[in-house]
């Protein structure tokens, strides 16, 4: 019986797994960018910059990938988007945090800040 419920939770994960990843897929290709090591789902763009001020209530939105590469934009409130990761997401709103050191976890990082 241990067996049985062992294997079935083994076959849950893998089909949960590969569900993931169609998905991840589907949002690259839709998004426009043709690697898959990521996905990211925006159905609004964002406005423009039309002064050097930057606008109120935008967020700016930064993501370390544990490659050590970051990914920085700024959204409007309206922005909506989904993030799709295979490794464990963190989630951060320290306005202090300036560092830009490099731990050897996998964990991705996201860092949303009030501008």
């Amino acid at each position: 019986m241990l067996k049985c419920e062992a294997r079935n939770r083994a076959l849950l994960a893998i089909k949960e797994d590969r569900i993931r990843n169609k998905q991840r897929k589907y949002n690259w290709h839709m998004s426009g960018n043709e690697e898959n090591n990521i996905g990211i789902s925006i159905p609004v763009a964002s406005q423009p910059e039309t002064s050097s001020k930057p606008p109120q209530n935008t967020a700016l939105i930064q993501i370390h990938l544990s490659t050590g590469q970051a990914i920085r934009e700024k959204f409007s409130p309206s922005t909506k988007f989904s993030i799709y990761l295979d490794e464990r997401l963190e989630i951060e709103s320290d306005d202090d945090d300036t560092d830009d050191d490099d731990d050897d976890s996998e964990a991705m990082m996201v860092v949303v800040k009030d501008m």
